[in-house]
């Protein structure tokens, strides 16, 4: 289940539906906050990957060579608890965005994943960013499996994408990257040319093509 109670410290997943909720929740302004943390708050907008498989990204993960910009989730810098943690995930969007920028990983954060966290959930909370006091940074994942949710996404696509186990066999291959890029972009949150600058996010679209413009 993605939505937690109050008292689980994972927190609420984030309502990202529209610019206005978005310019209030997720828009810096001259952040305060390290360029690691702010590219990473914006690569698990589009990946739902864990804050901790992002920091530990090296160089040879991000890939953007093929027709699918994506990310490869491996146990390189940390040990995976489950294999299912194992993956490759499309990046479209502002997470495609902020991976360009980190193509060769977070240094600042590789082996100290947990002072990430505190340092951005401290920045959100701080700016008044988190939309209760039982928000975290990790809802930011919580709401990219209830976007999948929300628009139908198979529920093996959802865990395959998410790291998680599957409560059945797994049968075949699963979806290709093809396939998860296509499903990614029905969900995906896109960062207009425009807004595309140091001061991160002073304006989103989620209906916007701004696909072409993002470099």
């Amino acid at each position: 289940m993605s939505r937690l109670s109050p008292g689980n410290s994972l927190g609420f997943p984030f309502i990202l539906t529209g610019p206005p909720r978005l310019r209030k929740r997720l828009a810096w302004r001259g952040s305060s906050m390290s360029r690691d943390g702010e590219q990473i708050v914006l690569a698990m907008v589009n990946t739902g990957a864990r804050p901790c498989e992002l920091a530990a990204l090296m160089a040879g993960q991000s890939h953007f060579g093929g027709d699918v910009p994506h990310i490869s989730i491996e146990p390189v810098v940390r040990q995976f608890k489950s294999a299912n943690a194992r993956r490759k995930i499309p990046l479209v969007g502002v997470s495609l965005s902020a991976m360009r920028h980190f193509s060769n990983g977070f240094p600042r954060y590789q082996h100290s994943s947990a002072s990430l966290s505190a340092t951005v959930n401290k920045y959100l909370r701080g700016n008044g960013l988190m939309e209760t006091p039982g928000h975290s940074l990790y809802g930011l994942r919580h709401s990219f499996e209830d976007r999948m949710l929300a628009v139908g996404v198979d529920e093996r696509i959802r865990r395959d994408l998410m790291g998680h186990a599957l409560d059945r066999e797994r049968y075949g291959k699963g979806a290709g990257l093809g396939h998860l890029q296509e499903i990614v972009q029905r969900i995906a949150l896109k960062l207009c040319a425009a807004m595309r600058a140091r001061s991160i996010v002073s304006s989103w679209s989620r209906n916007a093509d701004c696909s072409r413009s993002i470099r």
